[in-house]
């Protein structure tokens, strides 16, 4: 029964969000300026989807805020509005709270901690945020699971999975798009973060990767005050980078640096990345300390993603349009209808390069573009691929806040010859190509 009320829940915020995009789109039918009217639509669109997800709850605000991170399959006037979902809702009342660490942990509230704040410093769909002070005095923050979250979230993926099979059933073309599959990765990454163990199992990996990293902090855990519905934490009083970047005391091109490298060793030496990297989950101090929160989302990266994701790069660090286009093909496996044509845009993406100084070039800008062709040649890459990326352009997006002149082609181009040269890549490599993907694409250029 209550599956078939959320079906219609669903179904009427569809067709009233729906309806409204037309009529307003009709509005802008006395735009005469073509171009004009274009933009309108679009930004229409964009926000159309955004509310329609924002008023259907947790589930599919989740899954906007994944969509907004995949700029290969929707354009930016679409994940440009994903990306700011607020995932803010009213919280659940404090009792709710109080039977969780009753059930949890068999003791009050007031029990465990000399102070606990009844209402939550953030409220969002799966979890709301205390602050607290344990008996020790030590403040922390506690993350309480909403309850019935699993269930709520069970009743949106059986009419996800629902649509998807039907959407596939009812237009061939779709299933390109693989949408069914795609709706499993969705719920598996959901349930991911419903369960507060695995966050916690992502917390310790997280410390111990970056445990000779001096500036980089992961929030230490209070273990026996986590379970699958609570974890605790040290607070952390840092500030986002907007706020941090005139008053922080380490230089700026170090700070810039520090990010480049926290990317780096996540993709390149541990495998293991932060799934839902964005401004709001990096603070800052102003001594220069990176803090890394809130990992329920995380990736690990497999290995025969790394020599395909470098021979990439390595082709656009080198400026080499047909090596970016030759490493589509051989490595990510996307079939062009034309290959002439997809060529020769990878090659004039990249020819715009030409006669601009290191510090100019924006290698980030250069990734959307190769997305936007992408979209163009109604081409799909794989969503880890694409992840890799993201994660990119956001850590570069940040480095460029502290050092807009920073060199990012150098020093992106000293690391991947750092990671060609570790003895551990050999075999990888020797296993993926054959040989180094340097030599792989000079040999195929010279043929």
């Amino acid at each position: 029964m209550r599956l078939a009320l959320r079906f219609l829940n669903v179904a009427f915020h569809m067709t009233w969000h729906i309806g409204r995009y037309f009529l307003l789109r009709a509005a802008h039918l006395f735009t005469f300026d073509k171009q004009a009217r274009q933009l309108k639509n679009e930004a229409l669109l964009g926000s159309t989807i955004r509310a329609l997800l924002q008023g259907l709850g947790a589930t599919y605000i989740k899954l906007g805020q994944i969509l907004s991170s995949r700029p290969d399959l929707l354009p930016p006037y679409i994940t440009e509005e994903l990306a700011i979902l607020q995932d803010r809702v009213p919280p659940f009342p404090f009792e709710g709270v109080a039977k969780i660490f009753q059930d949890d942990f068999g003791k009050g509230v007031d029990e465990i901690f000399d102070n606990f704040t009844r209402e939550p410093i953030a409220a969002a769909s799966v979890a709301q945020v205390h602050e607290a002070n344990l008996k020790s005095g030590e403040r922390v923050a506690v993350k309480v699971r909403r309850p019935d979250i699993e269930k709520t979230v069970e009743r949106d993926l059986s009419i996800m999975r629902f649509m998807a099979g039907l959407v596939e059933t009812l237009i061939p073309i779709a299933r390109r798009m693989n949408f069914v599959a795609q709706t499993k990765e969705f719920g598996d990454a959901i349930y991911a973060q419903l369960d507060f163990t695995v966050e916690a199992d992502n917390n310790r990996r997280f410390h111990e990767n970056f445990k000779d990293l001096p500036y980089v902090h992961i929030p230490k855990l209070h273990e026996e005050l986590c379970s699958k519905q609570v974890i605790t934490m040290e607070f952390i009083d840092a500030l986002k980078i907007d706020d941090i970047v005139d008053i922080i005391k380490v230089p700026r091109k170090d700070m810039a640096i520090r990010l480049f490298k926290i990317y780096t060793k996540m993709v390149f030496d541990d495998f293991f990345i932060h799934a839902d990297l964005h401004p709001g989950n990096i603070l800052f101090d102003d001594a220069g300390n990176c803090y890394i929160l809130d990992l329920g989302l995380v990736n690990n990266v497999r290995e025969d993603y790394l020599p395909t994701f470098l021979r990439f790069n390595l082709a656009i660090s080198q400026r080499d349009g047909k090596g970016v286009a030759r490493a589509y093909v051989e490595e990510y496996g996307i079939q062009p209808k034309d290959y002439e044509a997809f060529e020769a845009d990878c090659v004039s993406i990249l020819d715009e390069l030409e006669g601009k100084n290191a510090s100019e070039i924006e290698f980030a800008k250069y990734v959307l573009d190769m997305f936007k062709m992408i979209r163009r040649h109604h081409l799909h890459l794989d969503p880890n691929v694409t992840l890799l990326n993201v994660a990119y352009l956001t850590f570069e997006g940040m480095s460029r806040m502290f050092d807009p002149k920073m060199d990012v082609m150098s020093i992106y181009a000293a690391e991947i010859m750092r990671v060609l040269t570790k003895p551990e890549w050999k075999d990888v490599f020797a296993r993926h190509f054959g040989r180094a993907p340097q030599d792989a694409d000079r040999d195929a250029a010279q043929n």
